[in-house]
């Protein structure tokens, strides 16, 4: 998922909750209208639209071969070198 794809989640969440995007979020905590406590309650449900997201096309892009009443997961189908932490 590419930063601009976050981005445009986190604006979408803004547009759900009355603001114009996520910058209008961030500049009335700025401007003292917003606590940090609320701040971080909308950085914590866009994180979660946009893990919610990965999450999606994690299941949808993965390889699965069944084994009897397991299964077997092609690791590469379901990582992104992108978001790997070295």
């Amino acid at each position: 998922m590419s930063h601009l794809e976050k981005i445009e989640i986190f604006n979408e969440y803004a547009k759900s909750q009355g603001y114009a995007d996520w910058e209008a979020i961030i500049f009335e905590y700025e401007i003292h209208l917003a606590s940090t406590d609320e701040l971080n309650l909308h950085i914590f449900a866009a994180c979660d639209l946009v893990q919610e997201e990965q999450q999606k096309r994690i299941a949808d892009n993965a390889c699965i071969e069944p084994k009897g009443m397991m299964a077997r997961v092609d690791k590469s189908s379901i990582t992104n070198p992108e978001n790997k932490i070295n």
